[in-house]
């Protein structure tokens, strides 16, 4: 496969699953363990949402992606590793 054609793709499936895990964390809140009080507060002065219920939400969705982004990613790499070091060496 071209080297080309191989990171298109796996930029695509990173997006691809890094949006459909967030789209279902929204849609199921309760599936997932809440940030911690510190994290959550230190993020909301750090993006500076004033309270807002509209900035609220876009903060929400920004930590939900970023996190989805990070879990997606951990994961293609956990798995390609394995699949590497269980693939038989090259001759």
């Amino acid at each position: 496969m071209r080297p080309v054609l191989r990171y298109a793709l796996l930029w695509l499936w990173l997006v691809l699953g890094s949006v459909g895990l967030a789209f279902w964390w929204m849609r199921n809140p309760d599936s997932f363990p809440p940030l911690p009080d510190a994290v959550r507060t230190t993020l909301l002065d750090w993006y500076g949402t004033g309270g807002c219920c509209e900035s609220f939400a876009d903060f929400e969705s920004l930590v939900v992606l970023g996190v989805a982004f990070l879990t997606v990613l951990v994961a293609t790499l956990v798995v390609w590793l394995g699949w590497r070091a269980l693939r038989p060496a090259a001759r």
